[in-house]
């Protein structure tokens, strides 16, 4: 445990262990993080029984482990999340069962069958208990947007477009309480699980009660290359009652997604980046498909490992954003939605 729990949390670790399983430590422990937390996430094995272990390193409102840990716990029992086994918001600490994943490469039935699936998940977590709430999923990135300016990885004005640009879209974009449903607010590929018959979600600390076109634009962000993608993921999480209004507003929050998605890995890029190092003078970088080793399926590739890669593909984030934002698409979809509110 030594190796790869800090001091101040191998406490906590026995605790969740000793109720678990009965016994205060596991017979193995392997790193198994893919994503920008800070949490220390290790596979255990105890009696040959494999879960895993998430322990939380910090704390703050983007991050609270009590709202993350009741997401997680109501995600759990609507089947969308491994099963829950432990949970301690005081110490940090989660247990789950282990689910063993293989590559969505090999989803039965094929991409289109895959994107249905997708969608499904989502449709199926918004008939969950509600969600706890928390901040608009529009003031929660401009809160993590500001971090992010406030930051020295950029230079000044470099940032002003795009966040002008998400200015207009949240003016734009109706904010109804009958749209709000529970919401993962983070599935990017390293939060989805396909078992080789059905898929799971997990890392729950984004959740909250929010947008219901949330997750699914997110989900389309990294599988939907075509209309025809788009299209097949809008007839299922509408059950092939789509409105043009629907199109509008899942247009909307692809491109919101996007800015989010490029706020988070900034802020991760600000906080590995050198107090006295050289701001970026620009948002130059290659295009957002470049950076999966498998676009076609939502696999990342390396590149996103480094540090390097991380500042890039936050930038390609915004290139496309601000792409997308003056599109002839984009401009109709405000048009549309600012007609019907």
């Amino acid at each position: 445990m030594e190796e790869f729990i800090p001091p101040h949390k191998r406490e906590a670790v026995s605790r969740a262990f000793q109720a678990t399983f009965g016994r205060e430590c596991a017979d193995s422990l392997t790193p198994m993080k893919f994503g920008f937390s800070s949490a220390v996430v290790l596979k255990a094995v105890v009696a040959q029984h494999s879960v895993v272990l998430r322990v939380e390193l910090q704390s703050d409102p983007t991050t609270d482990p009590a709202r993350h840990f009741e997401c997680l716990r109501l995600a759990a029992d609507a089947g969308i999340s491994p099963a829950l086994l432990y949970a301690e918001p005081d110490d940090g600490v989660t247990v789950t069962e282990f689910i063993q994943g293989v590559p969505f490469s090999q989803f039965s039935g094929g991409r289109d069958a895959m994107l249905r699936a997708l969608a499904d998940t989502v449709r199926q977590l918004q008939t969950a208990q509600g969600f706890p709430h928390f901040k608009s999923y529009f003031d929660a990135i401009a809160m993590i947007g500001d971090q992010v300016r406030g930051s020295n990885l950029f230079a000044s004005g470099v940032l002003d477009p795009a966040f002008a640009a998400f200015q207009v879209i949240a003016e734009a974009y109706p904010k109804a309480d009958e749209d709000q449903a529970p919401c993962h607010n983070d599935l990017n590929p390293t939060n989805l699980l396909y078992d080789g018959s059905r898929i799971w979600v997990v890392d729950w600390e984004s959740g909250f009660q929010g947008d219901r076109y949330v997750d699914l634009a997110t989900l389309a962000n990294s599988f939907a290359w075509t209309e025809e993608d788009e299209a097949v993921m809008l007839d299922a999480f509408f059950a092939g009652k789509v409105t043009e209004e629907n199109k509008a507003r899942f247009t909307l929050m692809r491109l919101v997604c996007r800015f989010f998605g490029a706020m988070v890995i900034l802020r991760v890029a600000s906080a590995e980046r050198a107090v006295d190092a050289q701001r970026e003078s620009s948002l130059t970088a290659n295009p957002t498909r470049s950076f999966y080793y498998d676009p076609l399926f939502g696999t990342f590739g390396r590149v996103m490992a480094t540090a390097e890669g991380r500042l890039s593909y936050g930038k390609a984030l915004l290139n496309d954003f601000l792409a997308g934002f003056h599109s002839s698409t984009c401009l109709d979809a405000i048009a549309l939605v600012q007609s019907v509110s």
